[in-house]
This record gives structure tokens, sequence and C-alpha cells, in this order.
């Protein structure tokens, strides 16, 4: 018997895709509004008797952080529909990780295994609740930590890019991929690859592809994370 792929009960549409408040009917019929978890990720919660689910307490969803004066309920857990795996499959493919014929938690583990100093702070919180106890430990560290201590300077490791690249001089891509070499490599102790010999030997597509990486998110979350580990 052929295997059915199941329908989750919220939207289909990921929650990450809209605002805090939006409502949209569900697979399931009932209404679903946005909400944020307190890693700041947005899930879909159903909206039941005119209550929003996310402000009733649950002990499965919710927990009650005390302040000195006064308590609130915040949400620590997305809910299990909260991606679906057509969409984990879009997230493996954005960190170039092979999600072919794997299960949503393996490709979870894969990414947190091999990516997870690349992913922005809201992939990291959606993959979470699919990984082994002792990595989503590691991963509601991670998370944390990312809120606690944003990153604004990135000391030349990562820096928006000033201009599309095929409009870039040759000697221009040399130059700024030897400022990016030496940052890493000063700040980091990690050893570029980047000889001045070896940027020299390189072809233009070479040096834009380098480039490419070191102006991307990716990088730029991975020169976030060394920071943080190095503060």
């Amino acid at each position: 018997m052929p295997k059915t792929e199941k329908v989750r009960k919220s939207p289909s549409e990921s929650a990450t895709k809209f605002s805090v408040g939006f409502v949209k009917k569900g697979n399931d019929g009932n209404m679903w509004k946005i909400v944020a978890t307190a890693a700041g990720v947005h899930r879909w919660a159903k909206i039941q008797g005119g209550l929003d689910a996310s402000k009733r307490q649950s002990p499965k969803q919710n927990k009650t952080v005390k302040n000195n004066k006064n308590t609130m309920p915040i949400t620590t857990e997305p809910d299990n529909d909260n991606i679906s795996l057509d969409e984990l499959t879009k997230l493996a493919k954005k960190y170039n990780v092979s999600s072919s014929g794997k299960s949503k938690s393996h490709i979870a583990l894969v990414l947190f295994n091999i990516r997870s100093q690349a992913m922005t702070t809201t992939d990291l919180a959606q993959i979470s609740f699919l990984l082994p106890a002792t990595k989503k430990r590691k991963a509601k560290k991670m998370i944390a930590t990312q809120i606690e201590k944003p990153v604004t300077d990135y000391k030349g490791m990562w820096k928006p890019l000033p201009k599309p690249l095929r409009n870039m001089s040759r000697k221009e891509m040399i130059h700024n991929l030897r400022k990016f070499r030496d940052a890493w490599e000063t700040n980091m102790g990690r050893n570029q690859d980047l000889s001045d010999e070896r940027l020299a030997s390189e072809s233009d597509t070479g040096l834009r592809e380098r480039l490419e990486y070191y102006y991307s998110n990716i990088a730029k979350n991975q020169a976030a994370n060394c920071i943080r580990d190095n503060l």
C-alpha cells in the first residue's frame, strides 16, 4: 500500500512568511493565528472559542516565568506541524545539505551537525524540535546566545555587497578577497588557503565564486557565531 504524506492541521504556508497576528483558515477547517515563540520564531496557533491557543495554559506548550513582581506565560516549543517536509527540504537546499530520501528528523540532524554555525536564529529554531534531546539542548542554548548577544561588528569577516560582483574588476575582487582572508585569519586563526599566489592564478569566475560566499548570509552567520564564541 503506498504511503500517504500526512497533511498538517495548520495552514500549509510557512508561519515565517507572515507577521504576528495574521489569521488564516487551516487545513482542519479551523482558524489559525501567527504567534511568536520565546525564541522569536513565528508559528501557527489554533484559535478556539474566540481565544487564541497561544494564550491558553498548556503543560506541553507553555511554562510560567517568574519576574519579581509578576508572572507571564511564554511559548517554549513550536508544535510539530511548524515545518513540513517540503519546507525542510528547501531549508536543506538553502544550506547546501543533501535531503534526498531522508526523514524530517534526519534532515534536521544533518543540518544541525553540518550547518548549525551558519544558520539563522529563525531557521535553527524551526528544526530544534526535531533534534535528539542532547542536540536540542545545544540548539536552544545557541538560540538563546544569538538573541542575548546580537552582533553588529563583524570585524571585517563579513560586510554587505557594495555592488554586483559582475561589475567588479579583477583587481577589486582580489583586493576584497585579501581583506576577507586577513580578517578571518587575524580574528579566528583560520587559514583561508588564499595565498596571494593562488589568488593571482585564479580565474575571474573562481574569484567571483569565492567572493559570493564571503558576502553571503551564510558567511555572515558563521562570522557572528565565531565572534560570540570568542567573547
